[in-house]
């Protein structure tokens, strides 16, 4: 018996031996919507070690002595009272064999000590603040990107933040264009941030993303002899689609989102704020045959119902491979006099394909399904009525009651 329990003993500890190099680590709010490069907490992972921390989460390049990416989610109480701690220091929670970059490796290079999660994002402690100079949160940015056009998407994070949105936002770098510290910190050639803009509401998070969700992505150049940087460029100025950001960088942002959302969301470059709101009346239905080539057209009006001009609407294909008549995922149009804005729809459908339209792309959409049926069921008046709540300052009209939607003008 006493053999026979030191044999199992020997296994036991063989096993641990085993996966003695994963490290087991919580699952973080930071990665709700996914782990861009699939980091893992294994030293035998250099190049893509994940690291998970209370104020973000992050994937390391032990080699290149920065992260390939940091991962936060930002809301309205992460922002305090605590103060900048301007420490910078080593971060001591990296495996014990690995080379530490310390603050003095950036010195005299020309090139910032650049936050990846800002300081100011982090200020509802003093330790949440300290967190984010740790050197791991830490890559080479050249100053007129650093303190320019980066800062302003900074701030812009939090204003959206302090007004009730919750932001799931990836940061890093992308390609190299130098060497500091003899080769220990690599000085990247660009550097990324998408941001998804999740506005508040009841129940989970995943269930409040539509295809409309607004999602910001920018591309920075980061080389610190670039003119065309300058530091009094506004952020909106290297705006790019997700698509782009990830082309760029092999990584996969808000992968847990539905595949069929994020291809439209994804595609889109911001457009920036709005100031209207959607009440969404209901759905209407547009009977196609697979041969005729149909518009969907749609009616914006106002809380008095008044059609407004002007209004641009986005229109989203959602079914698998669905796409409009000029092959894009996404297509806006505008609404002319009559409030009304349509859209070439492919002809040949073969199914049903749901397709959904907002304004600006920021708000709850209204859903439309095509489905195969007689031309001449299809008329020019068949409209789905999207009332319009206008902002005006601090107040807002109550939105009208929820109508259904109606055929006829």
């Amino acid at each position: 018996m006493r053999r026979s329990l030191l044999v199992l003993l020997a296994l036991l500890c063989v096993t641990c031996l085993a996966v003695a190099p994963t490290l087991a680590q919580s699952p973080s709010v930071h990665l709700a919507l996914g782990n861009p490069s699939g980091a893992l907490a294994d030293v035998a992972q250099p190049d893509n070690y994940l690291i998970t921390k209370p104020q973000y989460a992050l994937a390391y390049l032990r080699d290149d002595g920065i992260p390939a990416w940091v991962a936060w989610r930002l809301v309205a109480g992460d922002l305090g009272p605590a103060d900048r701690c301007n420490c910078f220091q080593q971060d001591t929670s990296l495996p014990a064999a690995w080379p530490r970059v310390v603050e003095a490796d950036y010195t005299n290079s020309g090139y910032d000590r650049g936050h990846i999660v800002s300081s100011e994002d982090r200020t509802a402690s003093d330790a949440d603040n300290e967190a984010t100079f740790l050197m791991t949160n830490v890559l080479p940015q050249s100053p007129q990107n650093n303190r320019g056009p980066w800062l302003r998407l900074e701030e812009t994070g939090r204003e959206l933040a302090q007004a009730g949105n919750t932001l799931y936002l990836v940061a890093g770098p992308e390609g190299e264009l130098a060497r500091l510290a003899g080769g220990k910190v690599r000085v990247p050639a660009a550097t990324g941030k998408v941001a998804l803009v999740v506005p508040p509401g009841e129940g989970d998070v995943l269930g409040r993303i539509t295809s409309a969700t607004r999602a910001i992505a920018i591309r920075i150049p980061n080389d610190k002899a670039d003119t065309t940087v300058q530091q009094r460029d506004e952020w909106e100025k290297y705006r790019v689609s997700v698509d782009a950001l990830e082309a760029a960088t092999g990584l996969d942002f808000f992968s847990v989102v539905s595949p069929t959302l994020q291809r439209v969301f994804e595609s889109r470059i911001d457009t920036g704020p709005v100031s209207l709101t959607l009440a969404v009346s209901g759905t209407a239905t547009l009977s196609v045959t697979s041969s005729v080539p149909v518009t969907l057209p749609v009616r914006v009006t106002d809380v008095l119902s008044a059609p407004v001009a002007g209004v641009a609407v986005s229109f989203a294909a959602l079914g698998a491979g669905a796409t409009f008549t000029n092959g894009d995922v996404l297509i806006t149009a505008t609404t002319g006099d009559d409030g009304v804005a349509s859209v070439p729809v492919r002809a040949n459908l073969t199914e049903s394909v749901p397709v959904e339209a907002s304004i600006a792309g920021v708000y709850t959409p209204a859903t439309f399904r095509l489905s195969p049926a007689p031309a001449a069921v299809l008329g020019p008046e068949r409209r789905l009525y999207l009332p319009l709540v206008l902002r005006s300052g601090g107040d807002s009209p109550s939105p009208p009651p929820l109508l259904d939607a109606r055929p006829g003008t």
